[in-house]
């Protein structure tokens, strides 16, 4: 089955055969508020715990570690400056990589391009497997109900550059922000049951990001205690 709003997915295919053997290997979560993990989901797990959970469900091997790199209000700048600590120093296996919603407002189109090419660059040069993923929507408040906001022109911006980039680079990419305004156009998505505010997901969105980037791992998108 094809998902429109993923592409070159393949080498993700190949890390589920590495796990399948039997493999050690380390997947690190790059990313800002709506990766790490804070007070929005009030405890809950976050989309990488949830991903990395399925996986050792999935392959039944508790050889896959997880690293959450998400710091709260990081751009891509930012990460570029907490390389050693937060990255380079435990090797990862494969990297999924989600900045865009503060470097819409932080950065210009250049600093965002630049900086997002030097995180792929220097994960390559850790013989690391590079996922690239959009970022959730904002929310609009009005008219009520809440909805995606439409007009977020500079948010929109930084997610054609991800996808460009994934694109020039030939890397896998799973278009969260796609994903989910296909789902809000087909009446399957309701953006108050998922936000904690306009911009952060709660519990429930970061279950929706987990059921996004399931297929691209060969997962399916139900949680395995929802089976």
């Amino acid at each position: 089955m094809s998902y429109p709003y993923m592409e070159r997915t393949e080498p993700l295919a190949a890390f589920g055969a590495w796990l399948r053997d039997g493999k050690h290997a380390l997947l690190l979560a790059l990313g800002d508020s709506n990766t790490c993990n804070t007070g929005f989901t009030r405890g809950a797990k976050q989309w990488p715990e949830l991903l990395h959970s399925e996986l050792r469900d999935r392959y039944q091997t508790q050889k896959i570690l997880l690293v959450n790199s998400g710091i709260s209000g990081d751009t891509v700048l930012n990460a570029l400056a907490r390389w050693h600590t937060d990255v380079a120093r435990f090797m990862p296996t494969l990297a999924i990589v989600c900045f865009g919603s503060n470097d819409a407002n932080k950065l210009d189109d250049a600093e965002f391009a630049e900086g997002l090419a030097e995180i792929v660059d220097r994960l390559q040069a850790l013989s690391c497997g590079v996922l690239l993923r959009t970022p959730t929507p904002i929310m609009e408040f009005k008219p009520e109900p809440g909805h995606i906001w439409k007009e977020d022109h500079k948010l929109k911006r930084r997610v054609e550059q991800i996808r460009e980039l994934a694109a020039q680079r030939e890397l896998p990419l799973v278009d969260v922000y796609a994903h989910w305004c296909a789902l809000e156009a087909a009446g399957e998505l309701r953006m108050p049951e998922l936000m904690t505010d306009a911009v952060h997901t709660n519990a429930a969105g970061h279950a929706m990001v987990f059921r996004s980037l399931a297929p691209a791992f060969g997962l399916p998108p139900a949680l395995a205690w929802e089976r």
